[in-house]
């Protein structure tokens, strides 16, 4: 498949000349694959653990910095509108990707390219379809469940969405292997996307923790008749149902039980004044770990009650420091919950129903003993050295 890329003259000489050595594997994403900041972590963590295995040799920094580039995402939404066409979506756009991946281009030749992102510039998808590149994309969704389920189709233009998908799907025609972080997104690859079981793997990730912390922590106990913390973690509330969460921590303080729910992250105005509410705010990782790792490590149980979700870092999270949760059945979710570990709920679960779950918990001393032995057997698995050593099986088999 041929692209009219559009690639701007303005390429990095110096950076295109650094060929890397073939058969070198290189980590992607939108933003720098080796900051702690980049996809909350996801793209960090991962190269540390698969460095360490000799899977990855480094991250290539695909950061779209300056004032040139906002200059240039102006007046891209500009002429969308301009056509007729719903402004928004340039990251998903031909000549966003060709600028991104320009200055690297030359020194990808015979190397192995690993992509967070479901998209390569068409270029590379180019130089895969003549061999000159190997695409091993690991995703955490398809762009149609991006699309669809987080509804994010319908604020971006229709022709970037057509065009962004059509680049997605000879992507995944031109890769080597497919990795996914969920089953769900396995599934829609080979139904939407037409692409063949035998070469899509699904490798959960693990928790976005430094571990140096974690081992600090020992495991999680209930003091006495201490009060009952339910955790929560996000941005977007709506989307991760934290309405409904903190609705059902309401039903039961209005029934006597001793529970209060910890909202890390965005909390809005209303239900910071709720009862039973603590809103701790947004907790830098990178700047402040310690306080993001204290901070989960006092919740009795980690919830994350999503309408919609890729797969649910949180839980993880939660679930590597020891700490039973409790998630629907959506997206991904399911994946980061080991059987015995955790609770899953149906989708449409009210907050009645979820909040039975959690006061079952807080009630019955053994049903949540036995919750908590099985999120402590869980806690190997939520690292990201297990998800390395997954990665390079699923890399390794037949070429």
């Amino acid at each position: 498949m041929n692209f009219d890329t559009g690639a701007p003259a303005e390429v990095n000489a110096d950076a295109g000349r650094r060929s890397l050595c073939p058969h070198t594997r290189v980590l992607a994403v939108i933003g720098d694959a080796n900051d702690p900041g980049a996809w909350s972590g996801i793209p960090y963590h991962f190269l540390s653990a698969a460095r360490a295995r000799g899977l990855i040799q480094r991250g290539l920094d695909l950061q779209p910095r300056g004032l040139q580039w906002r200059v240039k995402r102006l007046l891209w939404n500009a002429s969308r509108m301009l056509v007729g066409d719903r402004p928004g979506g340039y990251q998903f756009s031909y000549g966003f990707l060709e600028r991104l991946w320009a200055p690297h281009l030359a020194g990808l030749e015979g190397c192995e390219v690993v992509n967070h992102f479901q998209l390569y510039a068409p270029s590379v998808v180019s130089m895969a379809e003549r061999s000159r590149v190997t695409l091993v994309p690991y995703i955490d969704m398809t762009l149609t469940e991006l699309f669809e389920d987080y509804e994010l189709g319908a604020k971006i233009g229709r022709r970037v969405a057509r065009d962004a998908l059509e680049l997605e799907a000879s992507g995944y025609r031109a890769a080597r292997r497919i990795v996914t972080m969920s089953r769900r997104s396995s599934e829609i690859l080979q139904r939407k996307y037409s692409i063949s079981g035998e070469r899509v793997y699904v490798v959960v990730p693990g928790a976005n923790l430094d571990e140096t912390l974690v081992s600090q922590f020992g495991e999680p106990s209930l003091e006495g008749d201490s009060e009952f913390i339910v955790g929560y973690i996000g941005k977007d509330y709506l989307r991760k149902g934290l309405y409904r969460l903190a609705r059902a921590v309401a039903l039961l303080r209005s029934e006597g039980t001793r529970v209060r729910l910890r909202v890390i992250g965005h909390c809005p105005d209303d239900l910071r004044r709720a009862d039973g509410v603590e809103a701790i705010g947004f907790l830098d990782k990178r700047a402040n770990p310690q306080a993001f790792v204290a901070a989960l490590a006092q919740c009795a149980l980690g919830c994350l009650p999503s309408y919609a979700e890729a797969l649910g870092i949180a839980l993880l999270e939660f679930l590597r420091l020891g700490i039973p949760v409790v998630g629907t059945r959506v997206g991904g979710i399911p994946d980061a919950v080991p059987e015995g570990a955790g609770v899953l709920l149906d989708s449409d679960v009210d907050p009645r129903g979820l909040a039975e779950v959690i006061g079952r918990l807080c009630a019955d001393k053994q049903a949540y003993a036995a919750l908590s032995r099985g999120a402590l057997m869980a806690r190997a698995w939520t690292t990201w050295k297990r998800a390395a050593s997954e990665f390079g099986q699923a890399i390794s088999g037949g070429a």
